[in-house]
């Protein structure tokens, strides 16, 4: 929604296109930032959990 905002008001210039791009993709980035960050703690907790067993 954004990039079309971006390109609505500035019309279509690579400039525009790319500010558009980076509104996009910025978003993905940190929710697959915030995924691998759970995960990765999910697994250190498993494996001090497997560590304090044995």
């Amino acid at each position: 929604m954004l990039a079309v905002v971006v390109l609505m008001l500035f019309g279509f210039t690579f400039w525009a296109a790319l500010l558009a791009a980076v509104l996009q993709v910025c978003p993905a980035l940190i929710l697959w930032g915030v995924i691998e960050v759970m995960l990765d703690e999910r697994r250190q907790r498993a494996t001090r959990k497997k560590n304090s067993r044995g």
